[in-house]
């Protein structure tokens, strides 16, 4: 269980340092609300991603008895963690907020509807998320999820908080905080690619 509070964890500050639409609104907010509003557009992921995740288990657990299924869904997941690692790795030398400037800035509700229509969290939770949820029982998957909204939520409210106080989008992540997560990816990228080749997350 401390792998997947360990996953979670690593997963969610990585996926929440990413530069997309959902920081740029964070960093919107604060520039214009400061700290608390930018806070309350952090935590949308809770109200965006349980759908998401449901959907992904509806989709995954009638397939754990699938091995192939299961190892092809491995390999995306790995692909998807070298991604994220690689990206995750060039946040060190740029600008933390470096986001799509053209995203809305505005209340928690718009930040739900921009990460509702936004691609990541659904290629996550049916990639490496699912792949995660896939390989243990009920209170693994729990545990998992748990662990990566506190990551990515926690994470997107150290970036209201950096970007309220320099009313700024220019901070910048240490490099040492993003190679160690990127290098932290890579080990669970392996580890799926190693169940892939046993037969899939839940071998």
């Amino acid at each position: 269980m401390i792998n997947y509070l360990t996953a979670g964890l690593v997963l969610g500050v990585s996926a929440g340092l990413q530069p997309g639409p959902l920081t740029a609104l964070v960093v919107r907010a604060a520039a214009r609300g400061g700290f608390a509003a930018a806070a309350r557009v952090a935590f949308a992921p809770l109200l965006t991603d349980g759908p998401i995740i449901l959907v992904a288990v509806l989709l995954l657990r009638p397939m754990r008895e699938y091995g192939a299924v299961l190892s092809a869904l491995a390999v995306g997941g790995a692909a998807y963690c070298l991604w994220l690692a690689r990206e995750t790795w060039r946040l060190g030398a740029a600008p933390a907020a470096a986001a799509d400037t053209r995203a809305p800035a505005g209340s928690l509700r718009e930040a739900v509807v921009v990460n509702l229509l936004n691609p990541n969290p659904y290629l996550f939770w049916l990639t490496a998320g699912g792949a995660w949820l896939g390989r243990g029982g009920a209170a693994d998957g729990a545990v998992f999820v748990a662990a990566f909204m506190v990551g990515i939520v926690g994470t997107k409210v150290a970036v209201a908080w950096v970007a309220a106080r320099a009313r700024t989008g220019g901070g910048r992540v240490p490099p040492w905080i993003a190679r160690a997560l990127a290098l932290a990816l890579v080990v669970f990228a392996v580890q799926m690619l190693v169940a892939a080749v046993r037969g899939g997350p839940g071998s």
